[in-house]
């Protein structure tokens, strides 16, 4: 069953924007995509084509080790690069479809509660 069942697409994928528009708008925040698990872009963002499949791919090679390692499964890949700079993708599951939340951070910060709230805010959207 795909996730837009019984769901106005064009009003989703509006509400969608502006959650993920209310993210990037962060001042910590250098770039904002949400994609399926396996690296299709479901936003419209710069470059979402591209975070997309690379947060599909880094999603999977971390499953992958997860489960090589008996570790269970992977929710969360963070990888850090120079100036601070650091990206972030979140695993979450919506109407039994998995979504990627990824998200490059600019500066330092405790960044949890922030992704938290903004995948509740998706998934109460997209369960309505």
């Amino acid at each position: 069953m795909s996730m837009f069942n019984n769901i106005r697409v064009p009003q989703t994928i509006a509400a969608l924007g502006t959650i993920l528009a209310d993210l990037a708008d962060q001042s910590v925040v250098a770039s904002v995509s949400l994609a399926t698990a396996d690296g299709v872009a479901i936003d419209t963002a710069p470059m979402a084509s591209r975070t997309a499949a690379a947060a599909g791919f880094l999603c999977t090679a971390a499953q992958q080790t997860f489960t090589l390692l008996g570790l269970g499964e992977s929710t969360e890949v963070v990888i850090y690069g120079p100036n601070d700079l650091f990206l972030v993708s979140r695993l979450f599951t919506i109407r039994g479809s998995r979504l990627v939340l990824t998200v490059v951070f600019n500066q330092p910060i405790s960044y949890k509660r922030l992704l938290a709230h903004t995948i509740r805010s998706i998934q109460r959207m997209m369960e309505q």
